[in-house]
């Protein structure tokens, strides 16, 4: 990214009361963010499955989770008490199967 961009996000940060933090992207999709194994996968592959704690959900939202752990320098503590509870089981399995989510699903 250019620096204008990344001026125009300090900006942004600093007139909303914070201020911006860059994280290196390097494995924030291949860490489980429940329990910080590496879990590689395709790109691909949409869905995070770890087979090491068994927690599931949609491959942005564990990047997500990772990114904001390490930008907020918070240590590895489970997510979620109850994995899933932000997105149905039938739309873990449409993307596991990689069919779309069924209308009137979630």
């Amino acid at each position: 990214m250019g620096i204008f961009y990344y001026s125009y996000l300090s900006y942004k940060a600093e007139s909303a009361g914070t201020e911006l933090v860059k994280v290196d992207p390097r494995n924030t999709s291949q860490m489980c963010s429940n329990c910080g194994s590496i879990v590689k996968k395709t790109l691909s592959e949409r869905v995070h499955e770890c087979p090491y704690c068994g927690f599931v959900a949609d491959r942005d939202y564990n990047a997500a989770v990772n990114i904001h752990r390490v930008g907020m320098e918070q240590p590895f503590e489970p997510v979620e008490p109850r994995p899933l509870h932000h997105i149905s089981v039938v739309q873990v399995l449409a993307m596991i199967a990689g069919k779309p989510r069924p209308r009137g699903a979630g």
